[in-house]
């Protein structure tokens, strides 16, 4: 599982960039502020990649965040 985190409207996002789908063009996305949602590699790569340290801590906080979500 391969990931990235960008930053939309400076709120992080998380990106499946390998998720397997039958839309090559889209791909599986998590952000605290939207939950789990489908978008497109070109939206990807148009969101801020994190630059600061308050970036970072703010893309660690997301992650931390999506990895305690139980599965079903």
């Amino acid at each position: 599982m391969k990931l990235e985190i960008r930053l939309e409207d400076g709120k992080p996002i998380i990106f499946w960039t390998d998720n397997p789908d039958d839309r090559p063009h889209e791909i599986a996305a998590y952000g605290m502020h939207c939950e789990h949602v489908t978008a497109s590699r070109g939206y990807m790569r148009k969101c801020k990649k994190p630059e600061t340290v308050a970036d970072f801590e703010s893309c660690m906080k997301t992650l931390a965040h999506w990895a305690r979500i139980p599965c079903r």
